[in-house]
Parts: structure tokens; sequence; C-alpha cells
């Protein structure tokens, strides 16, 4: 399989060089594709492992690539996936850049207290974490994780097939796409094998855990304390949340009311913010920038 796999994606290799169409094909890893505000996005940053385009198409298809036309699909796969990979790394700078603007920086105290409230939310759903054996119940997951991911990635098994036969006891079928998603890089896996035997501190860091959860609830209160300077009918909402919270303004906004301003916010930071791609075939991912996030 691995002499196949090798075969295979020099084939993709040769087709890149010897065909017209070549809109996909891969760039130098230190090539800037993106700035945000002066900030650079490297072209490493939102690559795609070739192993893994075959793996996808493997696992769409249920065969392997052969033909002029199958490696079309892969490169237009991996342009779609770089395209994704560079709109989140946009939204990612603009977001680091506003948590520096606001000079957010949780102390270990409120990361601390972050944890104990997560702790006691799980007793009070009457799933209490049971610290001595976690390292142990962590070690069986990430096995069987691993081993099917193996027969995904590698082997070129169906996704659906491996979740059947090995993981609907151990997760959720969205959940298993989802790791299937992000954890199958060669990286991702080296990652989680070598998170194997780590001991019941490592795996409870609160910092690790909680610091970006932290983040986005500081990050969330300077953007509604902003908006209240800047938008007259959510500063009046927010005063009567405070002073009077039965009244009707306030009980007929839903608590996505919240949210909502919050989203026109963070458009406003992304029609404000200076992004320059440099790769003609991202350009429209300017356009997906003020999409839904």
């Amino acid at each position: 399989m691995r002499l196949r796999t090798t075969l295979l994606l020099c084939c993709i290799g040769a087709f890149t060089l010897s065909i017209r169409w070549s809109l996909a094909a891969p760039l130098p890893g230190d090539m800037t594709v993106a700035t945000v505000n002066g900030s650079s996005i490297s072209y490493s940053t939102i690559n795609v492992d070739e192993k893994e385009l075959v793996a996808r198409f493997m696992r769409s298809h249920g065969r392997e690539p052969q033909s002029e036309s199958d490696m079309r699909a892969i490169m237009a796969d991996r342009l779609k996936i770089e395209k994704e990979n560079l709109l989140r790394s946009i939204r990612l700078t603009i977001r680091q850049q506003q948590i520096t603007r606001f000079n957010i920086s949780p102390t270990d105290k409120e990361v601390e207290t972050r944890w104990n409230r997560w702790l006691n939310d799980r007793e009070q759903e009457g799933e209490p974490v049971d610290i001595e054996s976690m390292p142990d119940r962590h070690k069986a997951f990430v096995t069987t994780v691993l081993a099917a991911m193996e027969e995904v990635v590698v082997k070129g098994q169906n996704i659906d097939t491996v979740y059947d036969r090995t993981l609907a006891d151990v997760m959720s079928r969205k959940e298993w796409h989802l790791r299937v998603k992000h954890d199958s890089s060669p990286e991702r896996r080296q990652a989680l094998r070598q998170s194997l035997d780590w001991s019941a501190t490592q795996l409870l860091d609160p910092i690790k855990d909680f610091l970006p959860v932290v983040f986005d609830e500081q990050l969330n209160k300077a953007i509604e304390f902003d908006l209240i300077k800047i938008d007259r009918e959510f500063a009046e909402y927010m005063r009567l949340t405070d002073s009077d919270p039965m009244n009707e303004k306030v009980r007929s906004k839903s608590a996505m009311y919240k949210k909502a301003k919050r989203q026109e916010w963070w458009n406003d930071q992304y029609r404000a913010a200076d992004v320059l791609v440099n790769i003609d075939r991202f350009a429209d991912v300017q356009n997906m920038l003020l999409e839904s996030r």
C-alpha cells in the first residue's frame, strides 16, 4: 500500500507539472499568501498534505485515483481546503489583534476559577471527573481513535464503515467526522501518539484546556463594552438589562441578540481590516470573510 500511495503521489506531482491546469499546485512554504494589517500568513500555514488529499479521494470515491479527471478532482479539493484554511487564518489573525488591542490577558486566578466552574458543572450534571482513572481512559480512547484513523487515512477504508465497526460506542458520528477532518494529518496523529502516556496533571492542565475559553469570555465582554460606546440601541438594551430586567424591551429580545450584535461588530472589523491576498487563486477569500462566522 505504501508503494502504491507513493506512486500515486508521484503521478500527482507529474500531472501538476505537465498540464496547463495548475491553479492548485503547491507553493513554497515560506511564500506569503496574505497579509492582515501588516501581519503575514505563509503558505505553510494553509497547505494540505498530499497523502491526505489522496486519502480523502479514496474515502469519497471508494477507489484510488486513476485518470486525469481524478487528479483534477484532487487538485480542486486542495484548492477548496486551502481557501478554508486561509479564511480561518485571517479570522484568527484579526481575533488575535483584537485581543492585543483590548489588552486581554487572563490571570492564573481567572483561569483556575473557570476550571473549577467546569468541574462543578460536571458534578452537578451527574458526570463528575474521575481524575485518578483519566490517564487509563485517555490512553484507551486515543489508541482506539488512532487505530480507526489508520484504517481510514492509510488503508483507505470508508469513514462510516470504520465508525460503525469500531467507534459507535465511543463517540458520535459527527464527532468522528470532525476528528478525521482536523486530526488525521501525520503531525496531528503524532501529537495524539505522544499524549498516550500523559499523566492526570498533563491531561487536566487548565492553561491548555481553558485559556482559550477565558480569552473568549473576556473578548466578548470587551466587544460588548465597545458596542455600548458606539451603538445606541445596544447601550440602551444593556442599561435596561442591568436596571430593569423585566422591561418589555429586554424581554422581547432573546439571548441571541447580544450574539448577533457581536457578529455585526466582527463583520465591521473584517471590513475595516487591511487584508491583502497575494495569490490570485485565493482572491475570493476576501469576499468569504464577511459571511457568517
